[in-house]
């Protein structure tokens, strides 16, 4: 015993010398959240780290109070002894007219301190706040050159997409800041044009940094898609960021100011949905040189060569700007570039054949695979219609190659529809902020018949009468259309809707029409008039897809709740009486799916009917009863369409990754697989 208790107070002493040798853990900030906050800030800011819960002091050239000291977790998959065990939260607040630019904090245990990090500090008017859902190019949260964004991947495999507006000739930057200062975050940033082609790359912008900068230069008008991901696949509420976009005439320096490459544009983000035909605020139009020109009611809006009593440059410039009366006042950026090119005499560069989308010269080439928005089966089951860029691609109904591709003026279709005898194909979309279009297609010959333009923006959800007379489409303009098959007159528009309507279908005879909306509601429209008739049903959400019963005048819809509702096509029922939830055009509902749906679709008899969206996961019920047949696991991202095989027991879906799955319609199974569009290699 005498030996045994002698061994342990070796074992102990021996324990306590080590301690003693070993230096004690120095106070260390890892990570701080926000990384950037605007003049003015009044809030939290956190840092992490060793010792953090120990702070007796943080120091800033602010005013700021320490208001809270705890534990804080690891993230899933990453080791808290390179992240440190503990957190610090203060208040913090900024004056208004604080100095722009980096805020050193210094975080203080006993009379040690750590190493100091930074918060950036921007004008408020520059920094945006990334906000989700925003996973994907459909989902892409827009950001203007000039902006920063404020951004969090804030979960493993998480992945934070946006949208800029970019300009032939002129140079966007797009730089990411994240470990370099004080986050998770070992950015991963990557940059696709809108058929998903692969811009430029950047994972570790150097030997001494893991963040990074692209600098992209594209040769023509469009949208540029910017991703943000952990280079690891991590993800955390301390996985911050900092993304700030800019753009420069090539090469560097200020260029001769284009009207079509640089005015145009601003004007087109932020001016024209108040000035342009059928809403023309103050008189003035700003879809063309020649309607600015002409001015409004206050007169002249340009003078050449006088920027400084122009009142297109005095009305958005100023402390207070009075336009654009609705959304963000324009940037720092864009005022310079309409002064400049007002300064540099106003000059008009419109080209002969006008501004605006027009189709490409040559078919597109896709690099890697866009998202699939639409796409339809003919009635024989022979070809499968695929939205594609400025072009619907025919497939071969089984999927074994591509027959043709037909080109169009739009650069996204949103939808598209086979007429019942399978003579035509109709298909909806358009240009957003320029114009919507109606592409009718004779299927046989593979000719367009006709293009008709409607509107200032996209066209959604486009449905054909029985007897092929009249089309029908919704739109980003809230309206609801139809137009006369042989000519393209526009015959009927109706205007009750509050929001987008993604969605129309003809009651069978053709004398009435349904229309689903964002606004959350289900319209019966008299088509020979316009009028409303009376509301369909009372949804709860936004809907985001309907679809017509082949044989009864029967129509399912769905949208942000997930639930698929099957209705009646006539009026709801009038009032409802008390305590009564349940209106007279309604038949049934179907399982909640606990997500939001983008696509619903019956089988060639009615008697099935699927559903998908975010989750990627499809499920198909017996319209008859509501019981669900089949789920069918997710397989490659979101599915914003589907449709039935007109013959077999077939079931195609398409979405977010591009590719176009068959399956068995009785028991789920994986049939086929291919992509969407013609990928090349080089």
């Amino acid at each position: 015993m005498t030996i045994f208790r002698t061994l342990v107070l070796v074992a102990i002493f021996s324990q306590a010398l080590c301690a003693a040798d070993k230096p004690p853990v120095e106070p260390k900030v890892t990570a701080l959240v926000p990384l950037v906050v605007p003049q003015g800030f009044e809030g939290t800011v956190r840092l992490r780290g060793f010792r953090m819960k120990e702070a007796t002091a943080v120091r800033a050239d602010a005013k700021l109070t320490i208001k809270e000291r705890k534990d804080a977790g690891t993230p899933g998959g990453m080791s808290a002894d390179l992240l440190g065990e503990s957190e610090v939260v203060i208040e913090l607040k900024l004056a208004a007219d604080h100095p722009v630019g980096p805020l050193a904090l210094t975080v203080a245990v006993a009379d040690k301190t750590a190493q100091p990090v930074t918060i950036q500090v921007i004008p408020a008017a520059q920094l945006a706040d990334e906000k989700e859902p925003n996973k994907g190019f459909r989902s892409a949260q827009k950001i203007a050159p000039g902006k920063t964004m404020s951004g969090l991947i804030n979960g493993q495999r998480d992945v934070d997409t946006f949208e800029v507006t970019a300009r032939a000739g002129r140079t966007v930057t797009i730089e990411i800041i994240a470990r370099g200062v004080a986050s998770l975050l070992d950015p991963l940033l990557t940059a696709y044009d809108a058929q998903g082609t692969l811009l430029g790359g950047q994972d570790d912008g150097g030997k001494d940094t893991h963040d990074g900068i692209l600098e992209i230069t594209p040769q023509e008008d469009g949208p540029i898609f910017i991703t943000v991901q952990d280079a690891l696949d991590f993800g955390s509420e301390w996985h911050s960021y900092q993304l700030e976009v800019g753009e420069k005439a090539a090469g560097g320096g200020r260029s001769t100011v284009s009207f079509v490459n640089d005015v145009w544009p601003i004007l087109r983000a932020n001016c024209i949905s108040c000035h342009r035909p059928g809403k023309l605020k103050g008189k003035l139009d700003l879809t063309s040189f020649a309607a600015l020109s002409k001015g409004g009611k206050h007169g002249t809006a340009v003078k050449p060569g006088e920027p400084d009593d122009s009142e297109l440059i005095l009305s958005v410039s100023g402390d207070k700007p009075e336009m654009p009366a609705e959304g963000e006042f324009l940037i720092a950026q864009e005022i310079e570039t309409l002064t400049c090119w007002v300064a540099q005499g106003a000059r008009d560069d419109t080209p002969e054949g006008g501004l605006g989308t027009r189709r490409p010269a040559t078919a597109p080439v896709y690099h890697s695979l866009p998202a699939v928005p639409a796409i339809a089966f003919s009635p024989d089951g022979n070809i499968l219609a695929v939205a594609a860029h400025h072009e619907i691609i025919i497939h071969r109904g089984d999927g074994s190659g591509i027959i043709a591709r037909w080109p169009g003026d739009s650069p996204r279709i949103e939808a598209l529809k086979f007429s019942r005898d399978g003579k035509l194909l109709v298909a909806c979309g358009g240009a957003p902020s320029e114009f919507g279009e109606i592409q009718i297609w004779d299927v046989a010959s593979g000719k367009p018949i006709r293009s008709i333009r409607a509107g200032s923006d996209t066209l959604y959800g486009v449905s054909i009468s029985n007897d092929n007379s009249r089309v029908a489409v919704g739109g980003a303009d809230k309206l609801v259309r139809t137009f006369e098959v042989n000519t393209g007159d526009q015959v009927m528009q109706c205007d009750n809707h509050l929001d987008w309507v993604f969605g129309t279908a003809f009651v069978h005879d053709g004398s009435k029409l349904i229309s689903g909306s964002r606004d959350t509601a289900l319209k019966l429209i008299d088509v020979s008039s316009g009028h409303l008739i009376d509301d369909a049903a009372r949804p709860r959400e936004p809907i985001l897809a309907l679809a017509r019963h082949p044989t009864e005048d029967l129509v399912a819809f769905t949208g942000k709740e997930g639930k698929v509702r099957l209705h009646r096509m006539a009026p709801r029922g009038g009032r409802l009486k008390e305590g009564d939830n349940k209106e007279e055009s309604a038949v049934r509902e179907f399982e909640h799916m606990s997500t939001s749906l983008h696509a619903v679709a019956f089988n060639a008899d009615g008697s099935q009917l699927a559903c998908g969206g975010q989750s990627g996961e499809v499920r198909i019920f017996q319209t008859g009863n509501g019981q669900r047949k089949t789920v069918i696991q997710p397989a490659g991202g979101s599915i914003f369409c589907l449709d039935f095989h007109p013959t077999e027991n077939r079931l195609a879906t398409a979405g977010s990754d591009g590719r176009i799955r068959f399956y068995d319609a009785t028991d789920g199974k994986l049939q086929a697989t291919f992509t969407a569009v013609p990928l090349t290699t080089h």
